[in-house]
């Protein structure tokens, strides 16, 4: 069988009766339409139009062929756009931290189906790396890690980080500062979350101090 993209040359030229008309409609050269059609020819060794006057007209070989190609194409045009319209009738799935999606985004999300109703989006709590492959289209993520160089990202806010505590226990873990600010004691336990093991080293690396050597790894229900 010739290849799809000489017998969709044909198929114009055939249609149009110009090489030339056929070119301008899918954006190629004349030549590049006449190497096509040549092609075909060569591959089921008939000509398929006469040439009179610059213009081009299907012979009873070329009629044939056109006939089986014209509806071919168009079958498959029709099952391309079905394809489209399906996927264009399918919820977004979205992918969000699940804190995230819990605190901020489930919070606004009333408002936000009020605003945009055409937009049918499902929400799926997630974190880490994204497999788009298994249906998700939108993601919510921090950004540490390698996206990948085909995903467009958009900055979202920037996060602030630092150490938190009960109110009560806020002598046991930190220190006066004489200008009044508060400062984390060396000698002060600190809890790891299994989901992010380096937020500590990540938050020393914005200060100015040497971290404290003394360090309590977190259990297993510790986050």
């Amino acid at each position: 069988m010739p290849s799809l993209v000489a017998l969709r040359c044909f198929e114009a030229a055939a249609r149009l009766e110009s090489f030339s008309r056929a070119a301008d409609e899918l954006h190629l050269t004349h030549g590049a339409i006449s190497r096509a059609v040549r092609s075909v020819e060569e591959e089921l060794g008939a000509q398929l139009f006469e040439r009179r006057n610059r213009r081009v007209f299907l012979n009873a070989a070329g009629r044939l062929l056109f006939d089986g190609v014209h509806a071919g194409l168009g079958q498959m045009a029709r099952a391309a756009e079905a394809v489209r319209q399906q996927v264009a009738g399918r919820p977004l799935l979205l992918s969000c931290e699940p804190t995230l999606l819990m605190r901020w985004l489930i919070p606004r999300w009333g408002d936000f189906q009020a605003r945009h109703p055409q937009h049918t989006v499902h929400l799926v709590a997630g974190g880490g790396t994204v497999e788009w492959g298994r249906g998700i289209d939108l993601a919510i993520r921090r950004n540490d890690f390698d996206w990948g160089p085909n995903v467009q990202m958009q900055p979202l806010c920037a996060e602030r980080m630092g150490p938190v505590c009960h109110p009560d226990s806020l002598a046991q873990f930190f220190a006066l500062q004489s200008d009044g600010g508060l400062a984390l004691r060396g000698d002060a336990t600190r809890l790891h979350s299994k989901t992010r093991p380096k937020a500590w080293a990540d938050w020393w690396k914005t200060r100015s101090d040497q971290p404290p050597t003394r360090i309590r790894q977190a259990q297993a229900g510790d986050d």
